[in-house]
């Protein structure tokens, strides 16, 4: 991921998800009305958000949740982490090096291609999608990509703002290619600037995210 070689101080991870790994009692209480599968996720989640802290300089990393179930991470560090089917992945830095980081996962799958596209895809990015569709043969669901990038987007951004916005409140433009993006629009600071890598993996597609002012 070119990310890496941007950002080398940006430190991403993944895990599985479980059940037998034991929490720290401020990650536990979190997760006290959680269903098995949800508490398996969030588990996974954690091994990564720690494993990525861990990279990133943290020693003994704790990674609770706010009332509204975003991951909070330790002071002098900004972060993300996404889930989907058993997996999980995190990123992590010093707020040094980023103001906000967004990360998701996501499965590329052409059950309703129409409807996604729909809810998640501007007027505006509709028109150069075929770009990136044929920069990217292999992807099933062009849609599927630009939700990955705009929810990494999201965190990345409502980590700064506490800002909620939907799918048509922002707008993505990627460079075929080169397997990254920015937001050209987003509701937020005027002078804060998104930029974002993308990965295909089999059928996987992961979105990083982070800001700068």
């Amino acid at each position: 991921m070119k990310l890496r070689e941007r950002c080398p101080s940006i430190c991403v991870a993944a895990a599985l998800a479980s059940i037998g790994e034991q929490l720290d009692p401020l990650e536990d209480a979190c997760t006290t009305h959680m269903t098995l599968s949800r508490r398996a996720e969030f588990i996974g989640g954690r091994l990564a958000a720690k494993q990525a802290l861990r990279d990133a300089g943290h020693a003994n990393p704790v990674v609770a949740a706010d009332a509204q179930g975003v991951p909070i991470f330790p002071v002098g560090y900004v972060g993300s982490i996404a889930h989907k089917y058993g997996r999980a992945v995190a990123i992590a830095a010093r707020s040094s090096a980023a103001q906000g980081l967004g990360i998701d996962l996501e499965f590329d799958e052409n059950h309703d291609e129409a409807s996604l596209a729909a809810e998640v895809i501007t007027d505006v990015e509709q028109r150069w999608l075929a770009a990136v569709c044929a920069a990217e043969p292999m992807l099933l669901s062009p849609s599927t990509l630009v939700l990955a990038a705009k929810e990494a987007i999201y965190k990345a951004v409502f980590q700064i703002t506490r800002t909620a916005f939907d799918f048509d409140d922002a707008e993505v433009r990627f460079a075929p290619g080169s397997r990254s993006f920015r937001a050209v629009r987003f509701p937020g600071v005027e002078n804060l600037t998104v930029h974002g890598e993308y990965e295909l993996s089999g059928r996987w597609v992961l979105a990083v995210a982070f800001t700068t002012a």
